[in-house]
């Protein structure tokens, strides 16, 4: 039941619309043009925005949560009441966050990243600690759950107090209200989620692929090498979203600002994070999943697969991002999108022919995820600033891919050792 109520809440973040991306663009570029009337209008337009969304993920939380239940199946520890107690508490903190959406946005827009990311940290510390003093105390997840909709209340009050005071020059009023600005944030949110859709359609159709034809035990051991790929992505596109309003502001101080160099600078420091974790988590993800879920959940190509996919796609968050910035990301996710629509097809047919397991599993989303997130921005920047995938090669990568050399030595002679099972 736990594990369920988090993938509701996956997929019903998607109803943010991406509007606190378009608010973080808008309140950069405005500020840096001194325009602080459409600022005004863009925060009022994204809070009345995501407050509608809040009350709806409510109202689903409210009349939905007994149906969930049904659908999700009650263990015999607990009842229907608290199950839906639990379903209930996760969607309305889900809807608390829905809410306090904007703060984030103008704390990123205002370049207050030290406070935002400070704030993340705290907010995730405090859960964790409350969730392993209920554990230790002997509390079930009815408990966690509230543990997770009072953290949430907490933060958001936090939030939308620290965002009052650092964002001085945002003020919201019902009078800075216009449908044009909101219909434009709006349009900016969509095609800011139909990039993420490539993304999440192939991982999750591979594992409802995987776990259809080999089981469920297969997907679990495919999951945990996804979990740590997708942690150090986490680690990269917290760098990656600096890039978005920092775009948005140079444009608007300099009209004359080179995209390109934006987008080389962008692509070459997520990469300077990128490839030392996608090397390490190659060389010793098999050893790190062993101590933390033991041997039956190792696998011993399925780290470095789904590392040597996932470097391409995760450095270019960067390019995203400054794509994002320049209003450029509704041609982006066409291109994605429309790679991924090629590509998945045959490398999931290709899977099927091998036979379904951990390793198909893992090259089937490293190649479809590698296509789309790495090859379509890069295809985009071709056409765009007519650079060739060469030059971009020569340009982002090639100094970082020198520069790691020696480690990627180091761990493919401790790769060795490890798979020998002599431990330095």
């Amino acid at each position: 039941l736990w594990d369920l109520c988090w993938v509701a809440v996956r997929y019903l973040t998607l109803s943010r619309f991406g509007v606190g991306t378009a608010l973080s663009r808008s309140v950069a570029l405005n500020r840096s043009r001194n325009n602080y009337s459409l600022l005004a209008q863009s925060v009022t337009a994204v809070i009345c925005w995501q407050l509608v969304i809040g009350i709806i993920i409510a109202f689903v939380a409210f009349y939905f949560g007994g149906a969930f239940v049904n659908w999700a199946g009650v263990s015999g520890e607990l009842d229907q009441s608290r199950a839906e107690l639990v379903f209930r508490l996760i969607i309305l903190s889900l809807a608390v966050n829905m809410i306090v959406t904007p703060a984030n946005a103008l704390l990123s827009g205002y370049h207050r990243w030290d406070i935002l990311n400070g704030l993340n940290g705290f907010h995730d510390l405090i859960l964790a600690v409350a969730m392993v003093g209920l554990l230790y105390l002997g509390h079930g997840i009815e408990h966690l759950a509230w543990a997770v909709f009072l953290n949430s209340i907490f933060s958001a009050l936090i939030r939308v107090v620290i965002a009052r005071n650092v964002c001085r020059g945002a003020r919201v009023s019902l009078g800075s209200w216009s449908w044009v600005v909101a219909k434009d944030m709006l349009i900016f949110g969509v095609k800011s989620m139909l990039i993420t859709i490539p993304s999440a359609s192939i991982f999750q159709i591979t594992a409802f692929l995987v776990a259809g034809n080999a089981g469920p035990g297969v997907l679990a051991i495919l999951n945990r090498g996804l979990a740590l790929i997708r942690h150090c992505e986490q680690v990269v596109t917290k760098l990656a979203a600096m890039f978005l309003p920092m775009t948005s502001g140079q444009l608007g101080q300099d009209e004359d600002a080179e995209p390109y160099v934006m987008i080389v600078e962008a692509v070459k420091s997520c990469f300077a994070v990128t490839l030392p974790l996608m090397l390490l988590l190659a060389a010793c993800g098999e050893q790190l999943i062993l101590v933390w879920m033991g041997e039956g959940y190792a696998s011993r190509y399925l780290m470095p697969i789904l590392a040597l996919g996932g470097a391409l796609p995760i450095a270019f968050s960067g390019a995203t991002s400054v794509l994002t910035g320049l209003d450029q990301h509704g041609k982006l996710a066409i291109y994605t999108i429309t790679i991924a629509l090629i590509v998945y097809p045959v490398a999931a047919l290709a899977g099927s022919q091998v036979g379904w397991g951990v390793t198909s599993g893992a090259l089937i989303i490293s190649v479809s995820w590698a296509a789309a997130k790495g090859v379509g921005p890069s295809l985009l920047i071709w056409k765009e600033y007519d650079t060739s995938v060469y030059h971009q090669f020569v340009d982002m990568l090639l100094l970082v891919l020198f520069a790691n050399l020696p480690l990627a030595l180091l761990l493919i002679v401790a790769r060795i050792f490890l798979l020998e099972g002599e431990y330095l």
